[in-house]
């Protein structure tokens, strides 16, 4: 920090703040002395405008940065945030916003779904999300709302047969644009194995619904499929498939 001690220098700085200039030398001591009345406020002069502000002496203006999460809020504020907290700052972003969230942070999206919050934490936020927040959720993030545990199964059986369907869309566009017959071998694999879902949500001889309770379409592929009322149910029974066997 430069100090003014030189008496000379310290007079003309004082007229030109409209000061006395028979002002002592400016020192560590005088510094100390000025800082110890924050009351004390030094009104300066802009010579360009002529405006005159109020200054309390000793007192550093506050740092007002931007609101860490809303209000103005940056993408990458929210993308630093986790669980439940993202999900409420998600339903708050315009769908504009919610696009670029999506194509810049899609890092912040696999992790969600990667490590969810728990149950009981994302079905009471659910229920305090207005219907509009839900409703732009599911359309936008298919694939994050589907395999949220605590909501509705009705909930994630729509989203992820939406995530299904996109899906399916998005690897078609892929392969119409043209790619290396390496990439090409693995896309219709994904398609094949997007197809054996669909096949499988389909009622059986039973004639229950199906539900699509859980969705993951990379690498070979993992469903979730609910036969019957899944809600109602007095008892549910689990069939893992184990090697070999394919999400048919």
């Amino acid at each position: 920090m430069a100090i003014l001690s030189n008496p000379a220098i310290a007079a003309v700085v004082a007229g030109a703040l409209g000061m006395s200039s028979a002002v002592p030398a400016v020192t560590p001591s005088t510094i100390s002395d000025a800082l110890a009345r924050p009351s004390a406020v030094v009104e300066v002069v802009s010579p360009e405008t002529g405006f005159a502000a109020g200054v309390p002496g000793g007192i550093p203006e506050p740092f007002i940065g931007p609101d860490p999460v809303g209000g103005g809020s940056s993408l990458d504020t929210i993308a630093r945030l986790d669980g439940v907290a993202l999900l409420e700052q998600l339903s708050r972003l315009t769908e504009s916003e919610l696009a670029e969230f999506i194509e810049t942070y899609p890092t912040a999206l696999d992790e969600l779904t990667a490590s969810p919050p728990a149950p009981s934490t994302v079905a009471a936020w659910w229920n305090t999300t207005s219907r509009a927040a839900r409703t732009n959720l599911t359309d936008d993030l298919p694939g994050v709302v589907g395999n949220l545990e605590g909501l509705p199964y009705e909930v994630r059986d729509l989203a992820n047969r939406a995530f299904l369907e996109q899906t399916a869309v998005d690897i078609h566009a892929q392969l119409d644009a043209g790619v290396g017959r390496a990439m090409q071998d693995e896309l219709e694999a994904r398609l094949e194995m997007l197809a054996s879902v669909e096949e499988s949500l389909r009622r059986g001889a039973s004639g229950e619904p199906r539900t699509l309770i859980a969705l993951d379409v990379t690498g070979e592929g993992r469903a979730v499929i609910g036969i019957g009322p899944l809600a109602d149910a007095d008892y549910v029974t689990f069939f893992i498939p184990g090697m070999y066997v394919g999400v048919s």
